[in-house]
């Protein structure tokens, strides 16, 4: 007997067939479908954990520069002045600086080309120098569990809270500068509140002019308790509780409706500015897992699943429970309490 293509010879002469049956078919796919469903969580979880270490990885590169610029400066990074704000490379570090802490960094981050924009040149250069200062991505200040490296829809502060926001030089208004660089992490900035004379956590926008920043009304902050704030200037001689007892640095709380498009006064603006909530969070609030549906402006925070990550004084990074006794969160955001908070505590 002849075979065709579709049948293979058998010794009693009869052809079979070799395609698969609809059955058969039906099973593989099945089998592969679990097998599928088995394995994508598995490929999930790795994923989660490589971007896990990478957002550490961002904490350890940032904790390791402000140690370095400690060294060099005798404090660590400054808040800078207030919203108004972004860096002057002519006005040094510290209380004289108008820009924020990471602005500070980016020396001590390999990244002194960008912190440089501007340095001696007219008023006029010096406003586009700040445009594209804040319209520079900057991957070591993103949390890849969270949103891409990218630039984002600028969300005037007038929009916000009725604000004037003026990120350049001289008062520059820059109500409408479309895209620019957000952040995932923010500074230290303590445990409480400075009275209510303080207002909104002692933010303030700064002066209009660098000819105003003299006579400007700048709050009493003595009694903030954190590393980082408005003009501040604190050093390791100032850390009583200890470098390795403080915070330094953190992830941020963020409502994930907004991950994308920016809405409210703690998401809003470019993370390279002075003094804000978008910079900068507080630890007599609770931190809490990133959600939809809810916001809280003060928290640290972030994406994970069971702990966020916080920088200490010390350089070190830390994973912390977001089930973390309030009363101790709120004690490692006091640099000098007098309460010494150990791991097992967190």
């Amino acid at each position: 007997m002849t075979c065709n293509r579709y049948c293979t010879p058998r010794i009693n002469g009869c052809c079979a067939r070799t395609a698969f049956t609809l059955v058969e078919l039906l099973v593989v796919i099945a089998i592969i479908g679990v097998l599928v469903a088995l394995l994508l969580p598995a490929v999930q979880a790795a994923r989660e954990a490589a971007r896990r270490t990478q957002c550490f990885n961002n904490l350890k590169q940032m904790g390791l520069a402000a140690l370095s610029h400690d060294s060099a400066h005798g404090s660590l990074p400054s808040g800078g002045w207030g919203f108004r704000w972004v860096g002057d490379p002519d006005l040094g570090f510290g209380e004289s600086q108008p820009g924020g802490w990471i602005y500070s960094l980016l020396p001590y981050i390999e990244m002194q080309p960008l912190h440089s924009l501007g340095a001696g040149t007219s008023a006029e250069a010096k406003k586009a120098a700040a445009h594209t200062l804040v319209a520079t991505p900057l991957p070591f200040i993103h949390c890849p569990s969270k949103r891409p490296v990218q630039l984002y829809d600028h969300l005037p502060a007038s929009a916000v809270s009725n604000r004037p926001y003026n990120p350049g030089f001289d008062g520059v208004r820059t109500d409408t500068m479309g895209k620019v660089a957000m952040g995932d992490y923010a500074a230290n900035a303590g445990s409480a509140t400075i009275g209510a004379g303080g207002g909104n956590y002692g933010i303030q926008p700064g002066p209009e002019t660098l000819s105003e920043e003299p006579d400007y009304p700048w709050l009493d902050l003595s009694l903030l308790n954190g590393v980082t704030y408005s003009r501040s200037t604190v050093g390791m001689r100032q850390l009583l509780d200890g470098s390795t007892h403080t915070y330094l640095y953190g992830e941020k709380f963020l409502n994930t409706d907004f991950y994308i498009e920016p809405v409210g006064p703690d998401d809003a603006q470019p993370i390279l500015i002075g003094y804000d909530m978008d910079n900068h969070r507080w630890t007599g609030v609770e931190p809490y897992r990133d959600r939809a549906g809810f916001s809280s402006y003060l928290s640290f925070g972030g994406p994970h699943s069971d702990a966020f990550h916080m920088a200490f004084c010390d350089g070190s990074v830390q994973r912390i429970s977001f089930s973390v006794d309030p009363e101790v969160h709120r004690n490692l955001g006091d640099r000098a309490d007098g309460e010494v908070m150990t791991t097992d505590q967190y």
